[in-house]
């Protein structure tokens, strides 16, 4: 008997009988949301390094004073984790169906995430941290010294939540291996969450630093040498991820030659497919790089475990959409715009942006503002982009796109697709029916393959939709960069 189109049994299956380790079970949830976190962490960093170079003070606070509200309010969060973990454990394990333990991760979650972000903000706002490091210690001048230290009790307090989140959810192991056990939990999403989103922001920071010294030469070397930064940090990041995150090649018993051929006859150059060590804590596939010769695909180790090959080479389908669609250079373009209208308005060739801020009285915190107004397009088109690319790449996955591929084959790539998400729901339960910032929720994505297997012309559809979409919304831009840039 075939096998039915998208099975509802599987759809149905109740995820309180799915059992997770439950010293993962808060992982879980905060790694389910990976891409989400780290626009948060970033934006976070990003805000407090700008207020840091407001025009806002607190006023004379005494040193002394000052270090000890950085104490105080660098222990918030990691307070607020122990008082979280607490108040959960208080009920007895056995009385929690998994489905409301993944419920009360994600509302901790995300009381810690506004905790630590208000303290975090605190710091550089209420307490004038910034003070201390550029007056009283005097190192203002020295290039990327001053903004480590100012962000040091913001990145601290996180990282001291997370041993914490970690410590209080592993009684039942042994000390000695608890211990080795939190380095490895603790360390994964330092390089997942912060050295990937810090190194950006590190590159950005430093060419602000050298900014004057390099505009002294010629304002046009200064220029390039920004490009060439950014066209540097674009195409060797891969190479970062690779040096960063604990990865190995993926071996030929585990299907290696099988799935270059599947790259290979989707026509996706990668440099090299790798195995991403998370000790077994993440499901998860991304390919990173624009540039094919530095490309890299990379598989986490408990995907590869848990996920049978059709499924797995339905991901790679997934991730080879996402190049052959080009998204990550449209993720980028839609980002640069807004970036070179801001340098439009920063170079103000007629006066006229000055003069209306002038006129509303803002003129004293104008960069703030459009800054925060860049933060706030940038999450809310990211968030719009990521979720339908990630429908298209689902589509793609299917073959949706390939016009010489046959119904039999669509409708089996259709299953494959279907199974491999719901088995990653298996191991995420709270995105079945949940999306994230960035994501559709996995319900949304099964639905979208149901729709195409018994409407074939609806992807087309969407397809057309999406890229109308897209093309209006980088006219706007350019037709608003073009006026600030004229008027």
């Amino acid at each position: 008997m075939q096998r039915p189109v998208l099975s509802v049994m599987t759809v149905a299956r109740s995820f309180d009988q799915l059992r997770l380790n439950r010293m993962n079970r808060f992982g879980s949830v905060l790694f389910s949301r990976l891409s989400q976190m780290n626009i948060v962490i970033g934006i976070a960093i990003l805000l407090t390094l700008m207020l840091s170079d407001s025009p806002f003070a607190p006023g004379e606070i005494n040193v002394g004073f000052r270090v000890c509200g950085l104490v105080l309010l660098t222990a918030i969060a990691p307070f607020t984790a122990t008082l979280l973990v607490f108040l959960t454990e208080r009920k007895p394990s056995d009385e929690r169906s998994l489905h409301s333990e993944v419920a009360t991760a994600r509302i901790n979650s995300s009381i810690h995430t506004v905790i630590w972000l208000i303290s975090s903000l605190a710091i550089v706002t209420a307490l004038g941290w910034q003070d201390v490091v550029r007056q009283t210690l005097n190192l203002k001048s020295w290039i990327l010294l001053d903004e480590a230290l100012i962000v040091a009790p913001m990145l601290i307090s996180l990282i001291v939540s997370w041993a914490i989140f970690f410590e209080q959810q592993s009684h039942s192991i042994n000390p000695i291996r608890r211990r080795v056990a939190m380095f490895k939990y603790v360390g994964l999403r330092c390089k997942v969450y912060l050295l990937m989103v810090l190194i950006p922001i590190i590159l950005v920071v430093l060419l602000k630093d050298l900014w004057p010294y390099l505009s002294e030469l010629s304002p046009a070397f200064a220029g390039l040498v920004c490009i060439c930064s950014l066209i540097a940090l674009l195409s060797l990041m891969p190479v970062a991820i690779r040096f960063i995150w604990s990865n190995r090649p993926i071996t030929e018993n585990e299907g290696r030659a099988g799935l270059l051929a599947l790259c290979d006859a989707h026509k996706v150059g990668v440099n090299d497919i790798r195995v991403w060590d998370t000790s077994h804590q993440i499901v998860n596939a991304l390919v990173a790089g624009i540039i094919p010769k530095f490309r890299v695909l990379m598989v986490t180790d408990l995907l590869l475990r848990t996920f049978p090959q059709h499924e797995l080479k339905a991901i790679i389908l997934h991730e080879a959409g996402h190049v052959r669609l080009r998204h990550l250079p449209t993720r980028i373009g839609f980002i640069l715009l807004p970036a070179l209208a801001l340098l439009a308005m920063e170079m103000d060739p007629n006066g006229s942006m000055n003069a209306w801020f002038s006129q509303v009285g803002v003129t004293k915190v104008a960069g703030l503002l459009m800054g925060l107004t860049f933060f706030a397009y940038v999450i809310g088109v990211t968030a719009w982009l990521s979720r339908n690319m990630e429908f298209e790449a689902d589509l793609y996955a299917v073959g949706a796109f390939n016009k010489d591929i046959n119904t039999s084959d669509s409708r089996e790539l259709a299953n494959a697709m279907a199974d491999a998400l719901l088995r990653f729901a298996e191991q995420n339960p709270d995105q079945y029916s949940r999306r994230s910032t960035t994501h559709p929720s996995l319900l949304e994505r099964i639905e979208v393959i149901k729709k195409f297997v018994t409407d074939q012309a609806s992807a087309s559809k969407f397809q057309a939709q999406f890229q109308t979409q897209q093309f209006l919304l980088a006219f706007g831009m350019l037709v608003v960069m073009i006026g600030l840039i004229v008027v």
